[in-house]
Parts: structure tokens; C-alpha cells; sequence
């Protein structure tokens, strides 16, 4: 399965792959969207690989009412998680950026109501948001279910990649999510 904005562009990318796979249309940044992408779910998944990103550098406002790059980046796919959860059958990741070292998690306005909007600034608050609400969906430990989880930036998510000397991963161009594939 592949939820996207856009059918005819999943549906284009699934049979790229020689995939069976079956498209779903999901704006995250709407909740009666995710709602009804997660009501056609009807059978389990073995992975759940949430990697929303949009950038704005415009303050706009998504069809919930929350800023566009919160919303798309951060509340969309916890309530994502939240409604098809339980059919995962062995691991939740979420891949954010390594933006999120440059962010400050103001949790008092994250829709920008009352603070200057800055793009870059929300999408990093929203990167930084998603190693939080990963340890508290799926903890590293794998408890609840047997499942396990995982979060970082494409590069701390990367097979085969050892550490450099700084201790940094390598970048993850053409590799595969280490927890998104089972061994």
C-alpha cells in the first residue's frame, strides 16, 4: 500500500517497481483525509514507513485549521499511526531530517498564531517533533506487540553504513531504511 497526495503519481511510482501494490489517496495535512485512507486499510501491514515532509515559506494554514508544515509533517502522521497501528505487524519508522538541530520545539504556538513564521524554522520544528512522538508510539525496546521502532534522519536510518570519524552516518543515497526492510 501507498498512501499519497496524489493516486496517479503512486500509482505511476507502484508500477515502476513491478509492484501489486494498491495507491491510496492521503493529504495529511487534512484529517478527514487520513481518516478515510485509514478506513480502507483491510488487511495488516508489515511496515509502516512515515516520511511526510513539506516545506512552506509562506505561512499557510491546512484544512484542520493547523499550519500547513506542521500539519503535514507532524499531526498527520501521528494520527496516521494512531488509526492503523494496530495493524502493524512488525515496525513503525519514522524518518524525519536532520533539520531538527536547528529547531526549538515551542509546543505554546506550534501554528505560528502568535510568533513570526519563518519556512525552514517550522519545517525543522516539525523534524524535530518526530524522534518525541516516536519514543512514546514505539519504544526502541519494541515494546507493545512485538513491534519495533525507529527514527532519525535518512542518514541514521541507512543499512551498511558505518559510522565516519566525526560519528556521523554516511549519506543514504540508494540505500535502503534499515527498519523499513525485513532481513
Amino acid at each position: 500500500m501507498l498512501l499519497a497526495r496524489s493516486v496517479a503519481r503512486a500509482e505511476h511510482l507502484l508500477g515502476s517497481w513491478d509492484s501489486d501494490g494498491r495507491a491510496i489517496a492521503c493529504d495529511l495535512s487534512d484529517p478527514e483525509s487520513v481518516r478515510a485512507a485509514a478506513s480502507e486499510l483491510d488487511e495488516p501491514i508489515d511496515v509502516l514507513l512515515n516520511n511526510a515532509g513539506t516545506f512552506s515559506s509562506q505561512l499557510r494554514y491546512a484544512a484542520g485549521g493547523h499550519e500547513l508544515i506542521w500539519a503535514t509533517n507532524f499531526l498527520g502522521p501521528i494520527m496516521l499511526t494512531n488509526l492503523i497501528g494496530s495493524w502493524v505487524r512488525r515496525r513503525i519508522v519514522i524518518a524525519g531530517s536532520e533539520a531538527h538541530r536547528w529547531a526549538r520545539l515551542d509546543l505554546a504556538d506550534p501554528d505560528c498564531h502568535a510568533r513570526r513564521f519563518i519556512g525552514g524554522s517550522g519545517y525543522s520544528r516539525s523534524k524535530l517533533a518526530d524522534p518525541v512522538w516516536a519514543a512514546l508510539v514505539v519504544p526502541p525496546s519494541g515494546v507493545g506487540r512485538g513491534r519495533t521502532g525507529r527514527a532519525g534522519g535518512p542518514s541514521g536510518l541507512v543499512r551498511d553504513q558505518p559510522p565516519t570519524s566525526s560519528g556521523r552516518r554516511a549519506s543514504g543515497q540508494g540505500q535502503r531504511p534499515a527498519d523499513a526492510v525485513p532481513d
